[in-house]
Parts: C-alpha cells; sequence; structure tokens
C-alpha cells in the first residue's frame, strides 16, 4: 500500500539530505515534482502518508462534490489512492485553480505523463480565446 508515495517520500528526503533523488531507481519524475515532496519528507513518514490522502481526498470532494463517495469506488480512483500516486491531487488542484490559469499549468509538469496531454490543450485553449 502507498508504494508510488514511499518513492516521493524517499525522492523528497533525499533532497532534504543534498542527496539525487534519482538515486532511486523508481523515481522518473522532474526535479520539481522531488521538490514538492521534499515539503511532505519534513513530516515523519505516518504524519505525511496519512496528510497526503487526505490532502488528494478533499481535493477529490472539492472537485465532485456531491457524489463524491461514487468516485471513490471507481476502481482507477480507488487504485490511485491505494498506491498513493498524485493524478487525483494533481488533476484535481488542476481543475480548482482554474483550467487556464498558469499555476494550473506549472502543475501539470509535476506529472509528466499528464502534461503530454493537459498542457498542449491548456496552450491550445489558450491561443483559441
Amino acid at each position: 500500500m502507498l508504494h508510488d508515495f514511499d518513492i516521493f517520500y524517499g525522492a523528497g528526503q533525499a533532497i532534504l539530505s543534498g542527496q539525487s533523488p534519482y538515486a532511486d531507481s523508481n523515481f522518473f519524475y522532474p526535479p520539481a515534482a522531488a521538490y514538492f515532496f521534499a515539503i511532505w519528507a519534513v513530516l515523519p513518514y505516518p504524519v505525511a502518508a496519512g496528510l497526503w490522502l487526505a490532502a488528494s481526498a478533499g481535493v477529490l470532494i472539492g472537485v465532485t462534490r456531491r457524489g463524491a463517495w461514487l468516485w471513490f469506488l471507481f476502481p482507477p480512483v480507488f487504485a490511485n489512492f491505494v498506491s498513493g500516486q498524485m493524478d487525483i491531487f494533481i488533476l484535481g488542484l488542476w481543475a480548482l485553480v482554474g483550467r487556464g490559469s498558469a499555476l494550473a499549468l506549472a502543475l501539470m509538469t509535476l506529472k509528466p505523463q499528464l502534461a503530454l496531454l493537459v498542457v498542449p490543450w491548456t496552450l491550445w485553449a489558450w491561443r483559441r480565446e
């Protein structure tokens, strides 16, 4: 459980100790993601993991409002929580801060797989407006 969060937390700890987060061969994210998780690595692991799950759930509830509990039953969303991935958190913040904002675009760069689709779409939407 929380396998991905373990990797993120380890990358954050590496940044805090002045080491490369890429020493862990499972960390494939850009350096900005490692610095983002350094914030979480300041906390003890059980507290950081609990807050990560609570923050992800809070973002999902903030985006979906009514019927949020149904999303927790959807297998991809459930798998996201069980493994501690950042997809729900990043996409939720993207929706909450406004899909067309520069902050939303910066958030997408923390998850390159999401950025490959969302960044070009956002830039295209900006150009259209």
